[in-house]
């Protein structure tokens, strides 16, 4: 609101996590389209559309380990149950 782009893109390099980077990437389109003196409505459109582009990058960075997670979900409970079977015995 009081335009301090160079603020918030500061802001998103300290910060750490998927938002706010994504959220950098939305603001340096931003202030490249304002360089160029771009309209206001398509400044919104292209800000909007890098931000959704680069979204599966972060989303692919954090499902990175989930396969190992789901292997380790599915076999817990059989483990369990050979331990009851062990233990029963």
């Amino acid at each position: 609101a009081e335009d301090r782009v160079d603020e918030a893109v500061a802001a998103c390099a300290r910060s750490r996590g998927p938002v706010p980077a994504i959220l950098a990437v939305g603001i340096h389109r931003y202030k490249l389209l304002r360089r160029l003196n771009y309209d206001p409505a398509k400044i919104e459109e292209q800000v909007v559309k890098a931000m959704e582009d680069y979204a599966p990058h972060v989303t692919a960075a954090l499902e990175k380990n989930l396969p190992i997670l789901s292997t380790v979900g599915t076999v817990a409970p059989m483990l369990g149950s050979l331990g009851t079977v062990v233990g029963m015995v």
